[in-house]
């Protein structure tokens, strides 16, 4: 393998894909596709409980996940285009943390 080769990361992605898109989205707009894909990923878990008379979607519970990091991902870059990868990560570590010693005292 090419040791100049980067294997493309999930944040690589979807900022490539955000940027290629050109269709005047608002943060109102992500934000409400993104509310239909909670209620998607809240459909698909009802089904794996067997709540639901519905059967499981093609993407099931990880697909619908993914659909919302995706859409999260839209959001920070509708936020923030220059945002780095670094910058992504040292705010996730820090609701990591939070998160962390919200739930393990």
């Amino acid at each position: 393998m090419d040791r100049h080769f980067r294997r493309k990361t999930l944040f690589d992605l979807v900022q490539e894909y955000s940027m290629a898109v050109k269709d005047d989205r608002t943060r109102d707009d992500v934000l409400t596709h993104t509310m239909e894909e909670v209620g998607e990923l809240a459909t698909e878990c009802k089904i794996a409980k067997g709540r639901s008379y519905k059967e499981a979607g093609p993407d099931g519970i990880i697909g619908e996940s993914i659909d919302i990091i995706l859409c999260a991902l839209d959001m920070i870059y509708l936020e923030d285009p220059d945002m780095t990868e670094d910058e992504l990560l040292e705010i996730a570590m820090t609701k990591c943390k939070k998160w962390y010693q919200k739930v393990m005292g």
